[in-house]
């Protein structure tokens, strides 16, 4: 699974997420990016798949720059973390960036733990099938 971390900061938020996402992962499948322009780069390029995106939404502003990603996005899986502010506007044009899952930067984060995990699992059992059926006797 390649999996992209996408945070316009390198604060404890940050760290936490990266912390969960090592525990899953090696560092290998792992690429951080940092602003925009770069997320939209490496989404341009091919993606080993299933790809998954964690991305970090501090604020409207930055929502809105990722929102022209959306036609790069179309084959990658996101998770979106949302600012610790509710706000029902926010939450309504973040998900126009069609995500799998939702949490919030005040949460505890196990949840997000718990999802990518999940998300893990299913891909190495996807590629793991897949490598039977092209490699199995016949």
């Amino acid at each position: 699974m390649n999996l992209l971390l996408y945070s316009t900061s390198r604060d404890a938020l940050y760290r936490r997420i990266l912390w969960i996402i090592n525990k899953l992962a090696s560092a290998a499948e792992v690429d951080s990016l940092y602003d925009p322009e770069s997320l939209r780069q490496r989404l341009a390029m091919p993606l080993v798949k299933p790809a998954v995106a964690v991305l970090v939404v501090t604020n409207e502003r930055e929502l809105t720059r990722l929102l022209r990603l959306v036609p790069l996005l179309d084959d990658v899986r996101v998770v979106l973390v949302l600012p610790e502010v509710e706000d029902h506007a926010l939450v309504k044009k973040a998900l126009q960036l069609r995500p799998r899952y939702c949490t919030y930067a005040d949460s505890d984060l196990s949840d997000l733990g718990a999802v990518l995990a999940k998300m893990y699992q299913v891909s190495q059992a996807y590629f793991g099938k897949a490598e039977e059926l092209r490699f199995g006797s016949g």
